[in-house]
């Protein structure tokens, strides 16, 4: 079953996403987990004609991960497009690091996007809330990419703070309220 792939249109991402953008010839996708996977290419296919149906037709898809990191300069500097991929982000944080993702960014006039942790992983600090019991004792405070200085926190609600939340409490009032003290969210 082929899932229909459109760019929403109704906050004006799309549109200013194609006004940003320089020209249209190169996506570099970079994987949530460093090593490749048909989830990853199928993910990466899936953005990529997604942006070419809603008027931005790249010419070139790249995957960025273990596999090619020794190519991640060229691909990066040749990029028109770089999409961050989320998921969780302790893997492609320590990849960013890796191939010192924001000193690549310096020689490259590429628009950045980042998608759930993707987008997380931008930030100066990256607030790593738990997902589900497991994570609770997970360093919650991690030094980010640094490209902005807002935290965020995707998929965030008022009934126990995440869309996602596969934790037995709530974690708006136990994590994100005690955590966000002398910081801002």
């Amino acid at each position: 079953m082929k899932i229909g792939c459109k760019v929403d249109r109704h906050n004006s991402f799309a549109k200013n996403l194609k006004r940003s953008l320089p020209k249209c010839e190169n996506f570099v996708f970079i994987c949530n987990t460093p090593n490749e996977s048909l989830y990853d290419f199928e993910s990466a296919k899936f953005i990529f004609e997604g942006l070419q149906k809603g008027g931005m037709p790249f010419k070139n898809m790249a995957l960025l991960n273990n596999k090619n990191k020794s190519q991640a300069k060229t691909l990066i500097e040749k990029a028109d497009l770089i999409y961050l991929q989320g998921g969780k982000l302790g893997d492609q944080l320590e990849f960013l690091k890796d191939i010192e993702f924001a000193k690549l960014l310096e020689n490259t006039a590429a628009v950045v996007v980042g998608k759930s942790a993707g987008a997380m992983n931008l930030g100066k600090e990256v607030y790593q809330y738990p997902e589900d019991d497991t994570e609770v004792k997970l360093e919650r405070w991690l030094d980010g990419v640094g490209l902005y200085e807002l935290v965020i926190i995707p998929h965030f609600n008022l009934d126990n703070g995440n869309e996602f939340n596969f934790c037995s409490f709530n974690l708006l009032e136990e994590c994100y309220l005690p955590d966000s003290k002398g910081r801002e969210f």
